[in-house]
């Protein structure tokens, strides 16, 4: 399916694993150098050459182990050199679709220890995108690796045809615009330690990116506005674009048109009907996707000094979220006997001195040792 939605503008390498890990070229490939065959190869995707490719790949029988780590680190260096060697056109991005059914059974087998060895091999950030194959295949392994690449996995279920669960697969990474997308907040009304991540390996057509981060007090400032700049990299040269966000409501002025939106007028601030305190969850989601990406990085300190699990942690407990750093312990109440025991010396039996009942009930929030918790 992957191979028959590329178009001639598309470049492919098939790497085929087992126990062993190799590349796979054929005498039949048309636009190839002949003397090249005993290398790892880029094909350009003709309809002849993905004919030959379909026919190879329908072709393969398993066998042996499933030597994950050594294949991921093999599509890496071949996307590596396919740059390096300008062997693809400038407005191709390299990418890696992983395929596999299976756990990591020869080489290295420990799945912390190939997400290491796939993230330092990956200086480039290549995407990574994973096709976990039935329910033997490692999908959490997956979806660690490509989410470290700045990408997704899916999971292939059995029980039903691959092609329709792989539908519009393609399409949604055949199309890169930009890559090495940033979001900058100009002016002291954005807090910018409060910003969730706002860097981006790569921007594919239709996609879309949720930045969330707090305002300063508006009380203090006189702007306006304030202005986000997104910068990155296109295949033409790079890409800038500037958006005004209206603080406060404004009037638009007359024959107020379309193409006005963006070029002489910030954006007005939307109105929204009246919303319920459940639906004011603005704040926990900040806090929400602040904790999941503080919790993936490593221990370099923030600008305000704070290590990234610190304020995970800090977070957590002003939300009463459970994550991996807090955990939840309800209390139901209830009446609760506290007895003590004292040892009889001349008797050698124990005695039970009068009860005194006490009601215990409820959840209070407290911090146990460096982890941290809700109790």
């Amino acid at each position: 399916t992957i191979l028959d939605d590329m178009t001639e503008e598309d470049f492919f390498s098939i790497i085929v694993f087992s126990s062993s890990v190799q590349t796979w070229s054929s005498y039949e490939l048309e636009n190839l150098d002949k003397d090249s065959l005993t290398k790892p190869v880029v094909i350009q995707a003709t309809e002849h050459n993905k004919k030959i490719a379909i026919n190879y790949v329908n072709n393969l029988n398993e066998g042996g182990g499933t030597n994950i780590n050594d294949a991921m680190l093999m599509g890496i260096e071949l996307a590596k050199m396919a740059t390096k060697e300008e062997l693809l056109p400038r407005k191709t991005k390299s990418m890696i679709i992983f395929l596999t059914d299976g756990q990591p059974t020869s080489g290295e087998r420990n799945g912390n220890n190939i997400r290491r060895n796939v993230k330092d091999q990956n200086t480039n950030k290549i995407p990574i995108f994973g096709l976990a194959f039935g329910r033997d295949s490692d999908f959490s392994l997956m979806k660690e690796i490509s989410r470290e690449a700045d990408s997704f996995a899916k999971q292939i279920y059995e029980g039903s045809d691959a092609a329709i669960q792989l539908e519009d697969f393609f399409s949604q990474i055949s199309n890169p615009l930009i890559s090495e997308l940033k979001f900058e907040y100009v002016g002291e009304v954005v807090d910018n330690s409060s910003l969730s991540k706002a860097n981006f390996n790569s921007f594919f057509k239709g996609g879309e990116y949720v930045v969330v981060g707090k305002l300063n007090n508006l009380l203090n400032f006189e702007e306006e506005k304030f202005t986000i700049i997104l910068l990155g990299d296109k295949y033409d040269g790079k890409y800038e674009k500037k958006i005004d966000i209206c603080l406060r409501p404004q009037a638009l002025p007359v024959n107020y048109g379309q193409q006005d939106h963006f070029s002489h007028h910030c954006i007005s601030q939307p109105k929204y009907p009246a919303r319920s305190a459940e639906q004011n969850f603005m704040q926990k989601l900040h806090a929400f996707v602040n904790i999941k990406q503080l919790l993936k990085r490593d221990e370099t300190k923030l600008s305000n000094g704070e290590s990234p699990k610190n304020k995970a942690l800090r977070l957590s407990l002003e939300n009463n979220f459970v994550t991996e750093l807090t955990s939840l312990v309800v209390v139901a109440e209830q009446d609760v006997k506290i007895a003590s025991f004292k040892n009889s010396v001349s008797s050698g039996y124990s005695s039970i001195s009068r009860g005194i009942s006490r009601s215990y009930g409820g959840i209070s929030a407290q911090s146990f040792g460096h982890s941290g918790g809700i109790s």
